[in-house]
């Protein structure tokens, strides 16, 4: 699967995009328009790691980017991933002001 940086550096987060055709209707958790249901999207952020796997988006298959050493420090607890319709969007929280070009390191 591909996906899209954006590095919003007033914000102080890097915005991974990963569309997924119909990503929401399945992912979104119930009564929360944005937020991802746990059994189907699973998340671990780290210092300077993550890691999202989609189960269920195809029968026997498992989704999974993981990235092992990203190009700065994450804020693990201040990072989180959104569901929308057609897309996955991961907020990774910036420890720091490094300007991401990329993911990995």
């Amino acid at each position: 699967r591909s996906y899209q940086l954006l590095d919003d550096e007033e914000a102080g987060v890097v915005k991974v995009y990963i569309p997924l055709e119909g990503v929401g209707a399945l992912a979104k958790k119930k009564g929360s328009p944005k937020e991802v249901d746990g059994s189907v999207v699973r998340h671990s952020f780290g210092e300077k790691s993550f890691s999202i796997e989609v189960r269920g988006y195809k029968a026997n298959t498992v989704l999974n980017l993981c990235i092992r050493e990203t190009c700065g420090k994450l804020d693990p607890e201040a990072s989180r991933v959104r569901a929308m319709d057609n897309k996955l969007i991961v907020t990774l929280k910036k420890a720091d002001e490094t300007k991401w070009t990329k993911l990995s390191a």
